[in-house]
């Protein structure tokens, strides 16, 4: 059974859903393959920082997507800032960017099957 995502568990993140754009659907289709219907945009609050573990948001996001991805099965990009992907999963693969912005703490909390690869800047 998948456990749920509580609110509690969702520190210095702000979310909302909307259908996704048809521009930036035609985006997505031609960088990534992929035909997203819905966006999801999570916002880390900057107010929300530990100088000794950052901003509290960031693994909320972590969270977040790992959560969608035991969910569902569907394809699916993590953009940070609406550009630099993260997290690709296609046709049941997971990649994680090798940009260097997965901390160790962060990779361990992917508990799917993934792997390390560069992916392309929108």
């Amino acid at each position: 059974m998948l456990a749920k995502v509580e609110a509690d568990d969702l520190v210095g993140l702000d979310a909302s859903a909307a259908w996704t754009d048809p521009k930036r659907a035609a985006v997505l289709r031609k960088a990534f393959g992929l035909r997203p219907l819905v966006c999801l945009l999570l916002t880390v609050d900057p107010s929300v920082f530990d100088p000794g573990d950052g901003y509290a948001g960031t693994i909320s996001v972590v969270r977040v997507a790992v959560h969608l991805l035991r969910a569902g099965s569907g394809d699916g990009v993590l953009l940070k800032d609406g550009r630099e992907p993260l997290l690709l999963r296609r046709g049941g693969r997971v990649v994680l960017s090798d940009s260097g912005w997965w901390k160790p703490d962060m990779r361990a909390m992917v508990s799917l099957p993934h792997e390390d690869a560069p992916l392309p800047r929108l």
